[in-house]
Parts: structure tokens; C-alpha cells; sequence
């Protein structure tokens, strides 16, 4: 035979019935409980902003390491292809000898840095007057070669262009380059981050 179902509530209606409801009366308990929730919500955002926080400053400091290495690559290639053109000019561009000979002494500069950087979003983040700055210096540099080597310039005439260029580079893109790297360097140091010292950047000491 079925139990019927008010058979077995009524122990726990007269149970309820007969339980203390004056802590649900009181303002206090309403007040406690009130004030646990808004504490918990607080902390939950506080915990939200603080993570929010550290987050945009882990992508800040990355960014900036980024953009040191590659302006301090960059730096490191654009001085070993200054080196190779003024050996070139003084051994090669301002003699009198044939175009097949400059030819097969081409100083043969290296791009690696500057072509990889054109796949890197970090190359955005460089101010466009240095970028484009270094793009007309090769863009130069390469006609004075090809223009030598094709002998549509002189010995005497190629080796004044050359050394405009090269002067051009050295007296202003070049340490400009530089102070803005130094810039990177000094908001590293305040979040105490240390970057390592190149040689090209710090007078031939690491």
C-alpha cells in the first residue's frame, strides 16, 4: 500500500514550524550578509583590475625587449655594412680600374636584419624616419656601386657620392638611431629590467 506524501512531510513542516526564525527578522543578519556578498563582488573585480594590470604591463615590457634587440640588430648590420663600403671606396670605388674588377670586388653588404624585419610587426613600432632613412642610404649605396661598376661614374665621382652617403649616415640617422635605442633602454630600467650591452651601442664594451 502507497505512502502518502503528507505522511512524510508533516515531521519536517512541524520541524520548520517550530525552528527559530528571529535571526531572518533581524536587520543585522540582512546587513552581514549583504555586506559579504558586495565584498566578495569587490574583491572579485579588485582581483579582475589587478590581473588586467599585470597583464598589460608583461606586454609592455615584452614590447620594449623586442624592440631593443631588433633596433640594436639593426644597429649591429647597418655599422658592419658602414665598415665594408668605406674599405670598398678606399681600396676599390676611388681607383682607376676596370668595371669587371669592381665587379668581382663588390663589398657584398648584408640585409639579413633588414629583409627578416620586414616579416616582424615589431619593424612598425620603429619611427618611420629611421626606417625609411636606412631604405634611401642602400637604395643609394647600391646605384653609386652599380653605376661604378657599369663605369656610367668616375673613380674620383663615385668616391664623392659615396662618402656623402656614408657621412650623411654616420653624422645623423646613425646616432639618432642610437639615442632612440637608449630611450628603450632607459624605460627597461625602470621596471629594473637590464639589457645586455652591445658593443655597437656602448663604445666597443660589453
Amino acid at each position: 500500500m502507497p505512502i502518502k506524501i503528507s505522511v512524510l512531510t508533516r515531521p519536517l513542516k512541524e520541524k520548520i514550524r517550530n525552528s527559530d526564525h528571529s535571526e531572518l527578522k533581524s536587520s543585522g543578519f540582512w546587513i552581514g550578509h549583504f555586506l559579504m556578498i558586495l565584498a566578495t563582488i569587490v574583491g572579485v573585480y579588485l582581483a579582475a583590475q589587478a590581473g588586467l594590470k599585470q597583464a598589460i604591463l608583461f606586454d609592455e615590457i615584452t614590447g620594449l625587449q623586442q624592440a631593443y634587440h631588433v633596433r640594436s640588430a639593426l644597429i649591429d648590420e647597418l655599422q658592419d655594412n658602414i665598415q665594408l663600403l668605406s674599405a670598398y671606396k678606399e681600396t676599390y670605388l676611388s681607383k682607376q680600374i676596370s668595371g669587371q674588377e669592381l665587379k668581382q670586388n663588390n663589398p657584398d653588404l648584408s640585409f639579413y636584419i633588414w629583409t627578416s624585419m620586414q616579416q616582424s610587426p615589431v619593424t612598425l613600432e620603429i619611427p618611420g624616419y629611421f626606417l625609411n632613412g636606412i631604405q634611401r642610404f642602400y637604395r643609394s649605396v647600391n646605384d653609386i656601386i652599380e653605376k661604378a661598376e657599369q663605369r656610367t661614374y668616375g673613380a674620383s665621382h663615385a668616391k664623392k657620392l659615396l662618402d656623402e652617403q656614408l657621412q650623411q649616415i654616420n653624422t645623423t640617422l646613425l646616432p639618432q638611431l642610437k639615442n632612440n635605442i637608449s630611450d628603450v633602454e632607459q624605460r627597461l630600467l625602470q621596471h629594473d629590467i637590464r639589457m645586455p650591452q652591445y658593443s655597437s651601442l656602448h663604445g666597443g664594451q660589453q
